[in-house]
């Protein structure tokens, strides 16, 4: 149903946004959500608006270039989601030779690397990403595809068949609500949206993550984490004041002078200027005429920029908790391995954040480029993408070693590392050697049955199995 705007609604931006924010869509919390608003029921604007502004994803893009937790989980885990490459499965588990050709085709203008980066940066940071499909003369549905930016993407409204066709991009959404509408270079676009069910000339397709009630724009999964990661990006700003115009005052100055009130400011500009600040001592200048009397009063510390960092350390904690990435991935301080070997407790978490976070953001992406191959006339049983490899077993210590010992004999290990004759049996391994050890020495952790003989002890369980025959009889 359409709402009438009224025409005082429409004075300004501000005006608008008063009028049209439904307390409906306040959020159930007391103080709202971080959830933005998507305005789909009016025809302001032929494209439906994210956000009270229509900037939530511009919104988000300046959150995490202010924050660094955000920004480095973001890269991190887009690093891990663009993992090495796509890879195209037949139902037997081989590698379908021709998908992958035919992929590489798709993105011979810039290449697989850069794509796949690209994508996997909007999926982390917008819950979606966008790419356009262009076909090939002789009716290959897909000839090329091309990243186009998600964050500068607003979809138009359903259509008599309850579907989008059309999207609507403009390089700069900020400029068009800043009064640049009817410059030329800065007004939107429209596009048709990509259906593979039909041929199109050109068409944008996109993607975004599933979330309940959300029928337009994809949310990125860590959107809970925003008032954590605006209490972290005050904090330096905060500190950054502090240094810049001093400390709250410590000392307490009172002048007598008979200046009248224009020296007296300049004067106490000198002063402020020559005691206050990171660098000088910090100053309570007031000012009175002869004779008056003065009193001192002591002055409470007033600035916390030091005990701020421990709320940034646990705003960090919260946003790191809440973008899904490994506190070992991701170099959170005070987070201990549990395991003498840090490689192998690092190898484990690179696991788990694989198979509990990575892959199920990649299948957002794999699906698409099934559905973009079937559509191609290939068909493919599964399409996965290869995991990134961040241990490198070149450098792993512990594996090295194993290599070491499955490779060199005895004898060879005495001539070479220790510079020793060679005995007898050194012809065995270095780890058959270990093993050989390690199970004569198992008797001996018994204490005195170590010394007993393999026949004696034969000979005891013989006469012990008799007993046991003699008694059941009995």
């Amino acid at each position: 149903m359409m709402r009438y705007v009224p025409k005082e609604a429409l004075k300004s931006k501000a005006e608008f946004g008063k009028f049209w924010r439904d307390p409906a869509y306040d959020g159930f919390l007391r103080d709202g959500t971080v959830s933005p608003f998507v305005y789909d029921d009016h025809r302001r604007d032929p494209w439906v608006w994210f956000g009270s502004d229509n900037l939530a994803p511009e919104r988000w893009r300046e959150l995490a270039d202010n924050c660094v937790p955000l920004a480095r989980c973001h890269e991190l885990a887009a690093l891990f989601i663009a993992g090495k490459g796509v890879k195209f499965i037949n139902e037997d588990g081989s590698e379908n030779e021709q998908a992958q050709a035919r992929f590489q085709e798709w993105v011979s203008e810039t290449s697989e690397e850069e794509f796949m980066e690209r994508i996997a940066s909007d999926l982390t940071l917008l819950g979606a990403f966008a790419f356009d499909v262009t076909p090939l003369r002789g009716g290959r549905r897909v000839g090329r595809i091309r990243h186009r930016d998600a964050m500068r993407v607003r979809l138009g409204h359903v259509d008599e068949d309850n579907r989008i066709s059309t999207l609507y991009w403009a390089p700069d959404w900020v400029r068009i609500y800043n009064g640049r509408r009817s410059k030329k270079n800065y007004v939107p676009t429209e596009r048709e949206a990509l259906d593979l069910s039909k041929f199109q000339p050109d068409a944008t397709a996109y993607v975004k993550a599933y979330k309940q009630g959300r029928d337009y724009y994809g949310e990125p999964w860590w959107l809970s984490a925003v008032p954590d990661a605006e209490v972290w990006a005050k904090v330096p700003i905060y500190n950054r004041t502090q240094m810049d115009t001093g400390f709250r005052p410590v000392v307490h100055l009172h002048m007598e002078t008979e200046k009248d009130p224009n020296e007296i400011d300049k004067l106490y500009d000198d002063i402020v200027d020559s005691y206050t600040g990171s660098s000088a001592q910090g100053v309570f200048l007031t000012f009175g005429r002869k004779g008056e009397n003065v009193q001192l009063n002591q002055l409470e510390r007033g600035d916390h920029a030091g005990e701020l960092d421990e709320m940034r350390n646990n705003a960090e904690k919260c946003v790191v908790r809440a973008c899904g990435v490994s506190p070992i991935i991701y170099g959170l301080d005070g987070v201990s391995t549990g395991m003498d070997g840090a490689s192998q407790a690092l190898e484990q978490a690179v696991m788990q954040f694989q198979r509990t976070f990575v892959e199920p953001r990649q299948k957002i992406i794999t699906r698409t480029f099934t559905k973009l191959m079937e559509a191609d006339g290939i068909e493919v049983w599964d399409t996965v993408i290869e995991p990134l490899d961040i241990i490198d077993a070149k450098t792993d210590v512990v594996q090295n070693r194993q290599a070491y010992m499955r490779s060199v004999t005895v004898n060879e290990h005495r001539e070479l590392q220790l510079e020793l004759p060679p005995i007898k049996g050194g012809d065995m391994l270095l780890s058959q050697a270990e093993g050989a050890q390690a199970a004569s020495a198992a008797p001996a952790q018994g204490g005195d049955s170590a010394d007993v003989p393999e026949e004696n002890d034969a000979e005891e369980e013989d006469d012990m199995e008799e007993e046991d025959a003699n008694t059941e009889n009995e």
